[in-house]
């Protein structure tokens, strides 16, 4: 995000199996957005698809200190539209089984992930085939996960 808060703002996760890119998704959030809105909606998104896909048992990595202290059980919180977002995280976040845990910035696939993030600026998609997780990867691979503007 350039600003925070921004007018306009992204999310995305990815799926990982056996070391290996699963599903990439990303998306825009426009309106009033902080960078803790769009993590909190990040992880909303990652429960949500993961519930719609019957897949439990799941280890989530975020490099947000904020979001994985509130998710364990660590902080209150004061925005209203966060607070909306942590609702409907809590409704969905036993019925996959989720642990939520911090991963530093410089993980590799933290920062594919915030690559794929960034991807939601301009658009909504997600990519389940081969052929879009090659591309994704040699793009990112060949732009060697620096910020594309």
């Amino acid at each position: 995000f350039a600003t925070n808060p921004s007018s306009l703002g992204s999310l995305g996760f990815t799926v990982w199996y056996n070391g290996k890119l699963f599903f990439a998704f990303h998306s825009t959030l426009i309106g009033e957005v902080t960078g803790n809105l769009a993590e909190f909606a990040g992880l909303y998104r990652a429960l949500l698809w993961a519930s719609q896909h019957c897949i439990g048992n799941l280890t989530i990595y975020s490099d947000s200190d904020g979001l994985v202290t509130w998710f364990n059980g660590g902080s209150n919180l004061r925005n209203a539209k966060v607070k909306k977002l942590a609702d409907s995280i809590n409704r969905i976040r036993h019925s996959v089984d989720a642990t939520l845990l911090w991963v530093s910035r410089d993980n590799e696939r933290q920062q594919f992930t915030d690559f794929i993030s960034k991807l939601g600026i301009y658009n909504e998609a997600g990519y389940s085939t081969y052929d879009a997780h090659t591309a994704l990867l040699a793009y990112y691979n060949n732009h060697n996960g620096h910020d594309l503007h």
